[in-house]
Order: structure tokens, then C-alpha cells, then sequence
């Protein structure tokens, strides 16, 4: 049988040879596409299972040891609470005290875990740098924080980036300011404390005024108010 094989292959012609010869690599080809496709596929549904995780992720813990937590931050900081409230997903308190003092406090609340965001600031300066601050911590979402690089990332769908896509992101957050409160040489932009002449985002902090604050790079300046935005071309 086996010479029939041969006898058969010999007088075939250079078409059904070449045939004869690919088709096992063709099939190895298509393979090695199906392996990969599954891999893909099966990578693709981990990843959307992570970020299911961490969109449904909520704040487990007592609120009641938070708000006690974030009593002992004031204390430590040598700041007098006025009063404290807590909700299911929020803590409103008052706090009086220095600025450098609230500046720490504040700084430290935006760290204590994943979930605690500062979303509503007031600040009323009083006499001899002291200020009375109002403050709302919301725990509704889960962040990833990176506190040496300054970025809170809200994790959201539309707003989960892989690293590779970083650049996009940087752009993304260049389009989206929005400052809360001023105190002497600092700025609250976007959840994160600022000081003058720090990067924000690619743009340096260049001027900060009572109500005010200029961002600068290359390419833009931009004019941020407490309560609006102006954004318009570098003309240097």
C-alpha cells in the first residue's frame, strides 16, 4: 500500500504535489488562528469581568468608624470640628483651624481608602490664617487613586483606560478642570490640591489669585474661576 502511496505521489503533477505539501501547514495555520482567537476572546471576558468588579465594588465598612477616623485626622492636625454628619455615603462636616492644617486634613481624607472623594468644599477665611471649611466625603464610587503622581481616576465604563492608553487619557483630562477653593498659594483642581508653580496635567500652575487661577503650557492658557472656565490659544 505504502508503494502504491509513493508510485502514486511520484506520478502526480507539480500542482497536486505543491497542494499536497502546503495543505499540513494550512492546517497548522488555522490552528494556530483558533488558539489565538479563543485566547483573545477569553481575555477580552476577563477583562470585562475586572471592571464589572470594580464599577459594582461599594463602601462595606462602618461609616460610623470612618467619621470617627476622619475625627482623629482633625485632632492630629490641631483643627477644632464644629459639627460632623454622616449618611449612608457621605460625611458633611465643619472644621475650623489653620490653612497649612486644613491643607494636611484635607489631603489626608483624599487617602484613607478607595472610596473617599471630597465632591463639595467651602472655605470662609476668618482671622489670623484661619479658616472655617464646610466639606461633603462621598463613598458612593470606588477610585483608583496613585498619590504620588496627584490622579484620582473616577473608574466608570466609559472612563476605565487600560496603561496603555495613558496618552489618551492625559488629553482627556487636560479638556475637564474644574477648581473648587483657593487658599493663598494653593488650588483644589479636579479632587487634588495644587501649589503654586506645580504641574497640573501637563500645564504649570503660573498664577493663582483670590478668585482665580491661570494654567499655562506650549500650546494653551487657560483661565480658571471658581464658578467658570475660560480656555483660549497662546498666542506667545
Amino acid at each position: 500500500m505504502l508503494e502504491n502511496f509513493k508510485n502514486s505521489f511520484e506520478n502526480s503533477s507539480l500542482k497536486i504535489k505543491i497542494e499536497l505539501y502546503l495543505l499540513p501547514i494550512l492546517i497548522l495555520f488555522l490552528l494556530y488562528i483558533l488558539f489565538n482567537d479563543d485566547k483573545v476572546i477569553e481575555n477580552r471576558y476577563s477583562q470585562n469581568h475586572d471592571i464589572l468588579q470594580i464599577e459594582n465594588k461599594k463602601y462595606t465598612e462602618s461609616i460610623f468608624e470612618l467619621s470617627n477616623k476622619i475625627e482623629e485626622l482633625a485632632k492630629t492636625n490641631s483643627l477644632l470640628i464644629q459639627k460632623i454628619q454622616n449618611t449612608k455615603e457621605q460625611i458633611v462636616a465643619q472644621l475650623r483651624g489653620k490653612r497649612d492644617n486644613l491643607l494636611k486634613f484635607l489631603e489626608n481624607i483624599e487617602y484613607i481608602n478607595n472610596f473617599t472623594r471630597i465632591d463639595f468644599l467651602i472655605l470662609k477665611k476668618l482671622e489670623n490664617d484661619t479658616y472655617l471649611v464646610d466639606l461633603r466625603v462621598d463613598l458612593s464610587k470606588y477610585f483608583l487613586k496613585n498619590k504620588r503622581d496627584k490622579e484620582i481616576v473616577d473608574v466608570e465604563i466609559e472612563d476605565y483606560i487600560e496603561q496603555e492608553k495613558d496618552e489618551f487619557f492625559e488629553e482627556k483630562v487636560k479638556k475637564e478642570f474644574k477648581i473648587n477653593a483657593i487658599i493663598g498659594s494653593y488650588a483644589f483642581i479636579n479632587g487634588i490640591w495644587f501649589e503654586l508653580n506645580d504641574d497640573v496635567f501637563g500645564y504649570k500652575l503660573e498664577t493663582i489669585a483670590n478668585d482665580y487661577v491661570i494654567l499655562k503650557n506650549d500650546k494653551d492658557i487657560i483661565k480658571l474661576e471658581v464658578f467658570s472656565i475660560e480656555h483660549f490659544k497662546n498666542k506667545n
